[in-house]
């Protein structure tokens, strides 16, 4: 803490000073080439240099004397020396070419053409040489992008050049007006990119750093941060749990570390870390960083052992001022897997039944009159689902001069699901400002709102109690919605209609931060910042159940309301120098300090017994009895000391060394404070003058090795601790009391987790940067995992306390192509490729005793373990029997000596000559073996068309919703169940329920373990972006349209049966991914998008 109170009186001192940034300089140049000269005014000041290669003669020989001059003199005089100009952009000296003077022209006469250039996004780009091809006449846009140029009559092509875009020549012939848009070149070396606590050029990063920037993602209707990341990034496995409304997504980056600690990673928004991370607007999002090795986290620490997202939300430009406006409109179907009976199927299987049972004759199933049926009865899925439509607005407002920056922006999402009564409303706002005080010191703020509300149906395991899918698949066709069957028989309304729209369920949530901040030249070489952020988020979960639903009609009603509040402060505080010493050195320097509270608070109450339903849960005192009350409040602080340093020695060698103390009040005396250290190197072997010979196939080469240990303090408050809780305690008589009983044994060794990790890569270009290559080994070992550990019961009277126990080791590779397949004025081809592969594996846990975790479908099953915990295993292995096919009449199965014909077989694995619990083995693992995901753009002139496929192979699901509806005869496989007639080998002749006689092996069973790979076209789309300049050149109104309209999740190849092969009911457990009880519809999707530029 004090510092962080250093730190902030340093920076604060500075904003009452104003001294100079620079002192002046002085060279003495003999005979040296333009390389040499800007390579020691680079190593002398903050500047760097950007300018295309062709701009200079290289072998031309200058001799400058500079004494004592500031930078401007500086420029000015190697400007006139070498004919170029320059333009100055924070720290960046941007060098073009200069304005030619004007021409004596042999032409008779010239004619005017003048238009404006914008990027790919529609903003105007100034600075830009606009040129007549072929001779030194010239221009350049300004500050909102427009140019001006007499040409000689005849002249044909303009070239338009601009440092980090692709050179664009353009045909002018019988045109006046022109709306030319530069494209970002293939790579740039010189690209900033956003590392822990500061930025740094594409070209020093010696860690493994992905970047994605927002606009050139086309990912249809994306409405979280978790979309734009799908397959984009490798080594980032994005797993959408639900197709829910705002349901689950977890997001893994190179594989699961850790057993009960968090596993996602932290996410950092304008450098602040925040939980809201991945449900930030995405229309808020300028770019995105994910940092993956130890190297690029260690510096967060505690924090970053799971990878870390750093999140750069747009800001005001100087100089350009932008309205833009985007609405997108999709149309979701359902994707309906399930081969389910009809009421004919139903009909003939219960006669065949009645045949094969000899009951036929005697008690036949239906009557006559009841056999001129001849519908297909109720289909329920068709009934309760629905075509739902999503609407999504975007509205940004941009801007700036020299002194102040803006950015409003304004989103609302309207996402109905495609099972009915299931919505998700969510309204967002955000301002960035920032404020330049003088030459040496900036203020700035960020303020973030966002409210959602979320109408959703349960999909627990408890089949019957809350989950709506298991009830709406297994009704029968032969019932009708208004009661009674499809004969006009009398009966019961089936209650799934009651169950899905009478229940009153939503979820309520308001989140904001703000975050305002101070920076400073201190001095020369000396940058100071201070930030300071005030978050609150708020949540309220209301659910109420009339006594016409299942749930509510045994209580007479109920409801439950859990309301829960969160507050953090953090202050921020941080140093930077940075100086080039000698010519060849360049040091930066970084140190800091963050402190940080947060607390939180909760209460909630549930109750029945309700003497009317109107009331909802707006009136819950109104219910008879209290089933439950309770009210709880916790508080952590924080505190952290960091420091970094970079060296780049000759612009060729490059060495990040970088350490973090953290201080947590959650862990336990003596062990509140961890370390966590972190070194990389990176070589840019393909400047060595010896890699010459490789110059015509690679344009650049560097290799990249890093080290480091990061933490994971994810555990929950007072689990070092004793904790005690409240019950009613009965002391005789008609006397009930409150008392108090320990729930929680203390630990005071309590510590970290860390995550040692080594990582190896390299990144080249090649053929001139059309190709960009990167490539990563990793190999990650968590240690000190933070889970429960087994103690004997007589100690405190538990089984178990939370402690530190065992080791995860994740290892693999990562690999990024992009290439630029096509580039000319009027059609571009640009493809990415994102490769990875992780392998999990559980080193050390519990002295290799097993965990199991289990599930019990419904009442009539019995409850059966299906995942494994031990050492040697993945995390997430599923585990049971394998299935080896129905036993047949006549034959005799000797590890199954009770078994009769049509009974399952299961193989005897140990060999001991009887299916025991032994014979149980690995049958699947949740966790995809590779990840990948490939993009392609095309352009053609104003027309745009871009498909993005991505693929999990080798994970395995356990289908429990095949296992219901085959129990229930509700598939039309089921025709195929084994009888004497039909002696099968699939399906056996009753099923895995308590009743249907199966005395060996379980329902889980290598059977129901499916193959859950899949490759899928995640999204497809044509756009057209409207030439107003083309139609009209005095139109004003907008600056640019463009229209889309694409499909998402048009097919996906898979084996699996079920809805969506990566689903997972247990959300982001890290032990229980590869299952899927009856989870929610997977759906298709239809849009159409328009985004207006003013």
């Amino acid at each position: 803490m004090k510092l962080t109170l250093l730190l902030t009186f340093l920076v604060v001192v500075a904003f009452g000073k104003s001294f100079s940034q620079e002192s002046n300089l002085t060279f003495n140049f003999r005979n040296a080439n333009i390389r040499e000269v800007i390579k020691a005014v680079e190593q002398s000041t903050d500047y760097v240099f950007i300018y295309k290669d062709d701009l200079f003669d290289y072998s031309k020989k200058y001799s400058l004397n500079i004494e004592n001059k500031n930078i401007y003199d500086v420029l000015e005089q190697i400007c006139a020396e070498t004919g170029v100009a320059y333009d100055i952009r924070d720290h960046q000296v941007i060098l073009r070419e200069r304005e030619a003077p004007p021409q004596q022209s042999t032409q008779p006469q010239e004619r005017k053409v003048s238009g404006v250039v914008l990027d790919s996004n529609g903003e105007p780009i100034p600075g830009v040489n606009v040129r007549v091809v072929g001779t030194t006449t010239g221009t350049i846009t300004d500050a909102k992008g427009n140019f001006s140029i007499n040409v000689p009559v005849g002249t044909r092509m303009l070239q338009f050049s601009f440092i980090g875009m692709a050179t664009k020549d353009v045909d002018i012939t019988g045109k006046n007006m022109l709306n030319v848009v530069l494209e970002e070149s293939s790579v740039s070396l010189n690209e900033i990119v956003a590392v822990g606590y500061g930025i740094q050029r594409k070209r020093d990063v010696s860690g493994a750093i992905s970047s994605i920037k927002t606009e050139d993602v086309k990912a249809g209707v994306v409405t979280n941060t978790a979309q734009i990341l799908r397959g984009r990034a490798a080594g980032v496995y994005v797993r959408q749990n639900s197709s829910e409304p705002g349901g689950g997504i977890s997001i893994r980056i190179r594989g699961t570390s850790s057993i009960s600690s968090n596993n996602e990673p932290l996410y950092v928004v304008d450098g602040f870390p925040t939980e809201l991370g991945k449900d930030i607007n995405p229309g808020d999002i300028e770019s995105i960083e994910i940092l993956k090795d130890a190297a690029a986290t260690a510096i967060y620490g505690a924090r970053g052992a799971n990878g870390v997202i750093l999140i750069t939300t747009k800001q005001g430009k100087n100089g350009i001022f932008n309205v833009n406006y985007s609405y997108d409109q999709s149309f979701k179907t359902l994707y309906n897997p399930f081969d389910l009976k009809n009421a004919q199927d139903i009909m003939q299987f219960n006669i065949r039944q009645a045949k094969e049972n000899g009951t036929y004759d005697t008690n036949p199933p239906y009557t006559e009159e009841e056999l001129k049926y001849k519908g297909k009865g109720t289909d329920w899925l068709a009934l309760t689902t629905r075509t739902a439509i999503t609407k999504n607005h975007q509205l940004s407002i941009t801007g700036g001069e020299d002194k102040l920056k803006m950015a409003i922006i304004a989103g609302y999402l309207n996402d109905e699901g495609i099972l009915q009564n299931t919505s998700f409303d969510r309204f967002t706002g955000r301002i960035n400002m920032k404020y330049k005080l003088n030459d040496r010191v900036n203020f700035g703020a960020n303020i973030y709102m966002a409210r959602s509300d979320k109408n959703y149906q349960n999909m627990g395991t408890r089949s019957t109690v809350d989950n709506v899918i298991y009830n709406i698949l297994l009704l029968s066709p032969m019932s009708v919605p208004k009661g009674g069957d499809v004969f006009g028989n009398p009966g019961r309304v089936p209650q799934i209609l009651k169950q899905l729209y009478e229940p009153d369920i939503e979820n309520i949530g308001n989140d904001y931060y703000s975050s305002i901040f101070g920076e400073a030249d201190i001095l020369k070489n000396l940058t100071g910042k201070v930030q300071f952020t005030y978050s609150n988020s708020n949540s309220k979960n209301q659910q109420y159940y009339p006594k016409t639903t299942n749930t509510g009609k045994s209580v007479d009603g109920l409801a439950s309301i859990d309301n829960y509040k969160g507050d953090k402060y953090q202050l921020d505080a941080l140093l930077t120098f940075h100086k080039k010493i000698a010519k060849i050195h360049d040091v930066r320097v970084m140190v800091g300090s963050t402190y940080s509270e947060q607390t939180g608070e909760g209460n909630g109450m549930t109750a029945s017994g309700f003497a009317t339903d109107e009331f909802s849960f707006n009136n819950i005192g109104a219910g008879k009895n209290i089933q439950s009350i309770y009210s709880n409040k916790w508080k952590t602080t924080k505190n952290s000391f960091f420091a970094r340093t970079e060296y780049v020695l000759d612009d060729k060698y490059i060495v990040n060394l970088s350490i973090r103390a953290d201080g947590a009040s959650n862990f336990g005396k003596g062990n509140k404070w961890g370390y966590f250290p972190a070194i990389s190197t990176a070589w840019q072997i393909g400047d060595e003058n010896w890699m010459e010979f490789s110059k015509p196939l690679f344009s650049s080469i560097k290799l990249r090795a890093s080290y480091g240990i990061t933490g994971n303090d994810g555990i929950g408050t007072y689990l070092s601790m004793a904790k005690f809780g409240t019950g009613s305690v009965y002391l005789g008589g008609n006397g009930v009391q409150k008392g108090m009983y320990k729930i929680n044994p203390a630990n005071a060794d309590l510590k970290w987790e860390q995550t040692a990790q080594l990582d190896l890569g390299t990144d080249f270009t090649m053929l001139k940067n059309r190709i960009q290559v990167n490539f990563d080994y990793y190999k990650k070992t968590t240690s000190d995992l933070l889970n429960p550990i087994l103690i004997p019961i007589s100690t405190q009277g538990f089984s178990s306390v939370m402690g530190n126990n065992g080791k995860i080791e994740n290892k693999g590779f990562e690999l990024f192509i992009k290439t630029t397949n096509i580039s000319s004025s009027h059609f571009s081809w640009n493809t990415t490729l994102n490769l990875s592969k992780n392998k999990n594996k559980v080193l050390e846990l519990n002295n290799d005793k097993p965990h199991y975790e289990s599930i019990m479908p419904q009442g009539w099953y019995n409850q059966e373990e299906y995942s494994i915990l031990q050492q040697g295993y993945p995390l997430s292995t599923i585990y049971g029997y394998v299935f080896d096919g129905i036993i047949q009449k006549g034959e005799t199965y000797a590890p199954q000596p009770k078994s009769v014909p049509g009974d399952p077989k299961f193989k005897d694995i140990n060999g001991d000559g009887l299916i025991t619990a032994d014979d149980r083995t690995v049958i699947g693992d949740g966790n995809p073996d590779i990840v990948i995901g490939l993009g392609n753009t095309i352009t053609y002139h104003d027309l745009d068309f871009s498909f993005f496929f991505d693929s999990n192979l080798g994970n395995q699901l356990f289908n429990v919703t095949k296992l219901v509806l085959e129990d229930a005869n509700r598939t039309r496989n089921t025709f195929d169940r084994w009888t004497q007639e039909n002696p099968s080998n699939e399906i056996p002749r009753n099923g895995y329920q308590k009743n249907d006689g199966v005395q060996y092996g379980s329902y889980v069973n290598s059977r129901f373990v499916e193959d859950a790979s899949f490759v899928r076209l995640t999204n497809i789309a044509l756009g057209y972006t409207i030439p107003f300049d083309k139609i009209s050149p005095h139109y004003k109104l907008a600056r640019k349209v463009r229209v889309a309209i694409g499909a998402e999740n048009l097919f996906t190849i898979t084996k699996y049966t079920g809805f969506n092969p990566e689903v997972s009911t247990n959300g982001g457990s890290a032990t229980t991914q590869g299952l899927d009880y009856n989870s929610y519809p997977f759906y298709r999707t239809y849009y159409v998008s328009a985004k207006l530029t003013f």
